[in-house]
């Protein structure tokens, strides 16, 4: 079986393509990679990859400036090189990140090649929900990571499954530290990210603990600074993993906790690679995940920073409960929840489409 997987060429969820890619390779089934991005402006007046707020604002500035032709001419060049693509590795499905194709390229591509599934992949939902929703109707099937956009999605006519991150069970390991590195990565509290606003008022209530703050330094809110004595610096991918097995319990607020707007119900990729990593952990409840790991037995919610602190000192005292549910959290992760797994479902929801049989592929 072959796979195309098409990606943005300027994406933030290198992670993300990397854990796909591990999986496909897994299953034995071969692929290309194809960089393509409907929002990518390469010209001579302006190389635009829009990452962050500021460059979509120049993005935008560029197509009032830019004659539409200009676009229009690219756009047309770049679909062109995806189907002399598609000819060449003859692909038993098109998987892509739903921001990766323009929704017309893909109209395209089902009218030319009618026997591909094209399948698309949102995993910026609720937040980027505003774009991925004229996407998913496109796509043959469309997968997204929150189960609340993805009714959303059905509603507005998509084919759409639930299909939550995951962890790989090599790049997501515990990892052997040397007795320097242990004084080097070593902390009763991590947290690892950004620092803002409302995750600067919960570290707060655990700076009487050893705690260790790891992230983007560009990371802390304006009003973050007092907590810079904690700051240990940024994490490389390995140093993550050295990190979790030198603490004792990782904090993770997911993306929009105490903003109470747009937080959908789903589950961050903090969860499953923390738990992969066999580190205990407390994070804010969302609603998907009691469809994933149990929140009694595996991973602990806060409601606040007055619960959280009080369940930190608790677990901090009970050494051997908060192993025993790190140590269920990583057998669960292992048995359900890795990529592996949702590719499987992203196959089986695949055959089970009228015309398309990957099983005999």
């Amino acid at each position: 079986m072959k796979a195309l997987f098409i990606a943005p060429i300027i994406v933030p969820h290198i992670n993300l393509e990397t854990y796909f890619f591990n999986a496909l390779k897994q299953k034995n089934i071969t692929f290309a990679r194809y960089g393509y991005n409907e929002m990518k402006i390469d010209t001579a007046a302006a190389r635009v990859a829009p990452a962050t707020k500021q460059k979509r604002l120049l993005v935008r500035l560029a197509k009032k400036i830019l004659p539409a032709s200009v676009f229009s001419r690219r756009a047309g060049r770049r679909a062109q090189m995806l189907f002399e693509t598609i000819e060449k590795t003859v692909p038993d499905f098109l998987l892509a990140f739903s921001k990766g194709i323009p929704p017309q390229v893909v109209n395209q591509i089902k009218a030319k090649y009618p026997s591909l599934p094209l399948i698309g992949l949102a995993v910026d939902d609720p937040q980027d929900f505003e774009r991925s929703k004229t996407h998913s109707p496109h796509y043959h099937l469309f997968f997204s990571n929150d189960t609340y956009s993805m009714e959303k999605h059905r509603e507005l006519g998509a084919n759409c499954y639930w299909l939550p991150f995951a962890a790989d069970p090599e790049l997501n390991a515990p990892i052997d530290v040397s007795a320097e590195e242990k004084k080097q990565y070593a902390s009763d509290i991590v947290f690892i990210g950004s620092v803002y606003a409302e995750r600067a008022e919960l570290l707060r209530s655990l700076t009487e603990y050893d705690l260790a703050i790891w992230g983007p330094e560009r990371g802390f809110s304006t009003d973050a600074g007092d907590l810079r004595k904690y700051y240990r610096g940024p994490a490389t991918e390995i140093e993550v993993r050295k990190i979790y097995s030198c603490a004792k319990i990782v904090v993770n607020p997911q993306y929009g906790y105490a903003r109470y707007v747009e937080r959908g119900n789903w589950v961050n990729l903090r969860i499953f690679e923390a738990a992969c990593n066999g580190i205990f952990q407390l994070t804010d409840y969302k609603k998907d995940l009691d469809d994933l790991y149990d929140t009694e037995e595996e991973i602990i919610c806060f409601k606040d920073a007055a619960d959280l602190k009080e369940k930190v000192q608790y677990y901090l005292e009970h050494e051997d409960i908060r192993e025993q549910m790190a140590r269920k959290a990583r057998e669960k992760t292992i048995a359900q929840h890795l990529y592996t797994h949702r590719l499987e479902f992203l196959l089986e929801k695949t055959t089970e489409l009228s015309g398309f049989n990957l099983q005999s592929s």
